[in-house]
């Protein structure tokens, strides 16, 4: 084999294991993901890119205040939301005169906007593996509200950090009730 062929050879195996590194990191590990639409207005604009941790919830359970990547349970294998999760298994959740209840107490949510709106009024409990996810622009948001809980399968990952635009980098930290 000659030079020139060796250094293609030497390339090709590169780039694909590249590719392979890439595809596993991607399935497996965490994503990048574009976000659209204004659902979690002020915490994420539409055009923002986050890094999605896919292993968050293998070494801890989601918890309430997580900004998380899911699928939509109507449409699961293509449609993908950001939302934020209010209600954990076993709770009861709780919307009344705008105000979010968690087990009876009501949930003070500092990272909402003063004139933010929760409707409809409504009341149930989350089963085990159901948690009840929020956009935090709450009048232009795709939730649970509307397709009901998330079953813990349709969480992709935690959104840990946003990547672009560069002004905004950074860790999202976590969020304490």
């Amino acid at each position: 084999m000659n030079k020139k062929a060796t250094s293609m050879l030497m390339k090709a195996i590169i780039g694909l294991i590249l590719a392979v590194l890439i595809a596993f990191v991607h399935l497996y590990l965490g994503s990048i993901f574009l976000v659209s639409g204004g659902s979690m207005l002020s915490a994420l604009e539409s055009g923002n890119i986050v890094w999605v941790n896919k292993l968050a919830y293998l070494r801890a359970l989601p918890s309430r205040g997580d900004i998380v990547v899911l699928k939509y349970p109507g449409d699961p294998d293509s449609r993908k939301f950001v939302k934020r999760i209010i209600g954990l298994p076993g709770e009861m959740v709780e919307i009344k005169n705008s105000d979010v209840y968690i087990n009876k107490t009501r949930l003070t949510e500092a990272y909402l906007d003063e004139n933010v709106v929760t409707e409809p009024d409504l009341k149930l409990v989350l089963k085990p593996n159901e948690y009840y996810t929020v956009g935090d622009n709450r009048t232009n948001s795709s939730d649970s509200r509307g397709f009901g809980p998330t079953a813990q399968r349709f969480l992709i990952g935690r959104v840990k950090l946003r990547l672009w635009p560069v002004k905004s980098f950074g860790y999202f930290p976590e969020t304490f009730y």
